[in-house]
């Protein structure tokens, strides 16, 4: 891959040339070098090692960082664990999946400095209707408070089309056990009201009688 010079202020052309190796057996990725060549240095020389567990699903890779240190999955090969970043502070990512239907029921982002101490930086929910469409996102930042959650709610027409999305102010309640995890909502159904707080976006045309 050559840029021109003059493309982001290089004097002259600079070209970048990758080498990839795989693996014996799997035939996945070991290595990618990327070689540059001409002057202006926009990106540099680098050779990134990917690691694998013993089914081949990827846990680690590194170059002149360490970019993802390691990455753990359930029986299924979803990821339940991935801790990014160089030591001794990393960002771990936590994925929670409800077992009977595979579907996410939250993933938390946590800062963790040296004495593995924890804090979340971010935490995602989500709910489903019965057919499993998402209903709502919640994004929880820095511990919450009104002004750190960020809430979008989804609507469907009888075909199972979306037909709105929009933020909202209001809160979300899910079906009581012994119902499968997280099927519920938004408690506001019409984003027209009060609890409208940002954008809307309508989708497929309500069915009309």
């Amino acid at each position: 891959m050559t840029i021109p010079a003059g493309a982001y202020g290089n004097t002259q052309a600079i070209s970048y040339g990758t080498h990839t190796e795989y693996t014996d057996v799997l035939g996945n990725v070991y290595s990618t070098k990327m070689t540059e060549t001409g002057a202006g240095g926009l990106i540099g020389n680098e050779t990134e090692y990917f690691g694998y567990n013993l089914t081949g699903l990827p846990t680690s890779s590194g170059g002149i960082d360490s970019y993802e240190t390691n990455t753990n999955y359930d029986p299924h090969g979803r990821v339940t664990r991935a801790t990014s970043g160089v030591t001794p502070n990393h960002i771990a990512t936590t994925n929670n999946w409800d077992e009977p239907t595979g579907r996410l029921l939250d993933t938390t982002v946590s800062a963790q400095s040296g004495d593995n101490s924890a804090a979340a930086v971010d935490t995602y929910d989500y709910t489903y209707n019965p057919a499993g469409k998402i209903t709502s996102s919640t994004d929880t930042r820095d511990g919450g408070g009104t002004s750190n959650v960020d809430r979008q709610c989804y609507l469907y027409d009888h075909l199972g089309r979306l037909s709105d999305v929009w933020t909202d102010a209001g809160g979300v309640t899910t079906a009581p056990s012994p119902s499968v995890q997280n099927v519920g909502g938004c408690d506001t159904t019409d984003p027209s009201t009060a609890s409208f707080s940002g954008r809307r976006r309508t989708g497929a045309a309500t069915p009309t009688t």
